[in-house]
């Protein structure tokens, strides 16, 4: 479960961008998103000893954004992570007061 958790997490998006990176300097736009969570966060995330491998990936997803945002301006690329909130993506997320339908949540962040 952890390898999966790293390799979409955090692999994923790390090597998605490397790839991409000179399309997204060379177009109109000059941004690179991802989807965040505070369960990444030091900070904001839940103390509950609970989703280890996801609290972890998300995390190095977040460290991986932060350090390529030190780097991305001299491409002039700006770097952002988006928190969609608590999404309904399983039965068990769904069931959870105020959980969002996925098209919600992606609408809202259409929004940003």
């Amino acid at each position: 479960m952890a390898r999966r958790s790293f390799a979409t997490n955090a692999i994923g998006p790390l090597e998605i961008t490397r790839a991409l990176g000179d399309n997204v300097a060379a177009s109109r736009r000059r941004l690179v998103v991802a989807i965040g969570t505070d369960s990444g966060s030091f900070g904001a995330t839940s103390k509950r000893p609970i989703l280890y491998h996801y609290k972890a990936s998300k995390a190095a997803l977040h460290m991986f954004m932060y350090t390529l945002s030190l780097e991305a301006p001299q491409r002039g690329v700006t770097v952002a992570i988006l928190h969609p909130g608590l999404v309904g993506t399983s039965p068990l997320l769904a069931r959870f007061p105020g959980a969002l339908e996925t098209g919600d949540s992606v609408a809202q962040m259409m929004h940003v």
